[in-house]
């Protein structure tokens, strides 16, 4: 049954949404199936335009794993382009057009978190991925991943998707598959928050619970589920595979990866962020590094999980293990998977589930936000960075969710007392707890310099020789000299008489200088003099010249005066004789 917008723009009783939409859908309701898939036609149709997710849709058709990484490349910049043009277009007036869902997924906004840098020259962003329409980020691998099963033939109408999920891709899978009318499966373990295995049915699929902590190889692990219903069932279930599928990283780096680099004007110089499937930061990272090759690409990964030391400690992928449990959701691993592209992290930040807690309830005190668990990780680890990063740079990092899907937990006092959390925003020190590593490579060309900068500088802390006061007055006393030494010049040059020197004997020169306050004798313990006796020091110097032709003005004569230079030639002869 076919129901329309009527005439006067108001949305019928039966029209789905309030955005302008015509929608294919049955009278009763039901959620379409097979073959019978829910079609959202926004009014731009109409009048012959083609919409967004089908423009995406044809270009991700061009996509083939089998082809060139060249030619692949000019795909995915193609992609790249349109998303954020046609973005940039929405941004410009919401309102201009309408939108289906699938235009929701990505061009979120960047938000300045540099409050929490540690270093108030050091720049903190931070992508608002909770706001696609699923509330997380991982909307954007849902769509890309399935319209490239679509286009491959390994996913067909009457199909079953099946997914295994730490959980945010579980309501991403689930919101795509009621989209494109398919019946999902989503397998998840205890550890995920009561939030999100609500969000994962209302979509009207089924959700399976795993035991939580189990070893990868075991068989109730959540990745071997999904893998098993999907060889006992060849021909009617589909696998997501999120953790080995190329699509996953790729999707990042055709969307997130560019609306980085065009948010941040080209700017961003480090981009971190924690990993689970390890997409996000290898798709992103790819991109980023593309633009520019000085791009520095983090890890941020909780304590317990086997990133650390495959990457830090190069412990081979198959005998990675993890060292203590964590309750961060979404990120950090017990394996290491398929789509994570090592060879892009430069460096990783180790921290810990009260760092990252402590810091999401941080962000709700002071800016209004409520951020899930591994948003906290991410920014925590930004600041960490900050605080070891040169002047100038600028961070970007991503909030993968929103705290809404953790009400119950790091938004929960008691559960946080049971985990031994305190809710109280982080000590300066703790603020900057963290482990960090860099590459070898990377250490040996960018940050040991700045390193052993930082170190020297320390070293000759307090040993100035003159103090800022010092040099200031000094520097006072230049300016106002330089006019009378420009003056003498001048006079010394294109004067109607020709200046001579006094001429004074030896004895007549100590005398003056003496007299100056700036005796030529060196004395044990004598008093210093104070300005007006270096001014009065310098005139006797000037008085005791052969002015015209001073050595000291050969270069000024030449060259032009340079009134402060000039001052600074004339100033050595005073301390050179006393």
């Amino acid at each position: 049954v076919r129901k329309k917008t009527p005439a006067g723009g108001a949305p019928g009783p039966h029209a789905v949404g309030g955005r302008g939409a015509v929608v294919l859908r049955s009278a009763a309701f039901t959620r379409p199936r097979g073959n019978a898939r829910r079609v959202v036609v926004p009014h731009a149709q109409a009048r012959g335009e083609i919409p967004r997710a089908v423009k995406q849709d044809a270009a991700i058709a061009d996509i083939a794993p089998k082809q060139l990484p060249v030619e692949q490349r000019k795909i995915l910049e193609t992609l790249a382009s349109k998303s954020l043009d046609e973005a940039d277009a929405v941004s410009a007036d919401p309102n201009a057009n309408p939108v289906s869902p699938e235009q929701l997924i990505g061009g979120t906004p960047i938000l300045d978190l540099s409050a929490y840098s540690l270093n108030p020259n050091v720049r903190i962003l931070a992508k608002t991925e909770y706001l696609n329409p699923s509330g997380s980020i991982k909307d954007r691998i849902a769509q890309h991943m399935l319209s490239n099963a679509e286009r491959t033939g390994r996913l067909k109408p009457g199909m079953t998707v099946v997914a295994a999920t730490s959980g945010n891709t579980g309501s991403a899978v689930a919101m795509a598959c009621a989209l494109r009318g398919y019946e999902y499966i989503v397998i998840t373990n205890e550890k995920t928050s009561k939030e999100k295995v609500d969000s994962m049915k209302a979509y009207g699929g089924e959700v399976l619970i795993s035991p939580s902590g189990v070893p990868p190889d075991h068989p109730e692990h959540y990745q071997n589920i999904e893998n098993r219903l999907c060889e006992e069932n060849p021909n009617l279930y589909y696998g997501v595979d999120q953790y080995n599928n190329p699509f996953n990283a790729e999707a990042y780096e055709a969307t997130l990866g560019p609306e980085i680099w065009k948010q941040t004007s080209g700017e961003v110089t480090h981009f971190i962020a924690g990993g689970s499937t390890g997409g996000t930061v290898s798709g992103t990272g790819r991109y980023l590094k593309s633009q520019n090759p000085d791009v520095r690409v983090l890890m941020a990964d909780p304590r317990g999980s086997v990133f650390w030391d495959h990457v830090v400690n190069g412990v081979a992928a198959e005998d990675v293990k993890v060292s203590k449990g964590w309750e961060t959701e979404g990120v950090g691993k017990d394996s290491i998977p398929g789509c994570f592209d090592i060879n892009v992290v430069d460096g990783m930040v180790r921290a810990t589930d009260e760092h990252a807690f402590r810091t999401c309830r941080e962000v709700a005190s002071n800016d209004g936000l409520l951020i899930g668990g591994s948003s906290g990780l991410n920014l925590h680890a930004a600041r960490v960075l900050s605080g070891q990063v040169e002047d100038g740079a600028t961070i970007v990092t991503v909030l993968p969710d929103s705290g809404v899907k953790y009400l119950s937990k790091i938004y929960n006092d008691d559960w946080l007392s049971e985990m031994g959390v305190e809710t109280t925003a982080l000590c300066e020190e703790a603020q900057a707890c963290g482990d960090l590593y860099w590459r070898p490579d990377i250490v040996d060309s960018a940050v040991a310099p700045a390193a052993a900068a930082k170190k020297a500088a320390k070293a000759t802390e307090g040993d100035d020789l003159w103090s800022r006061e010092s040099l200031e007055q000094e520097m006072n006393y230049l300016l106002e000299i330089a006019p009378q030494l420009v003056d003498y010049h001048v006079a010394s040059v294109s004067g109607s008489e020709r200046v001579h020197s006094r001429l004074q004997s030896p004895d007549e020169l100590a005398a003056t200088f003496a007299e100056a306050g700036a005796e030529l004798e060196l004395k044990e313990n004598a008093d210093p003099t104070d300005m007006d006796g270096i001014r009065r020091a310098v005139r006797a110097v000037m008085d005791n010249s052969v002015r015209s032709s001073h050595p000291l003005f050969l270069n000024q004569l030449y060259s032009g005066i340079d009134p402060v230079a000039l001052a600074a030639e004339w100033l050595p002869p005073p301390p050179n004789a006393n």
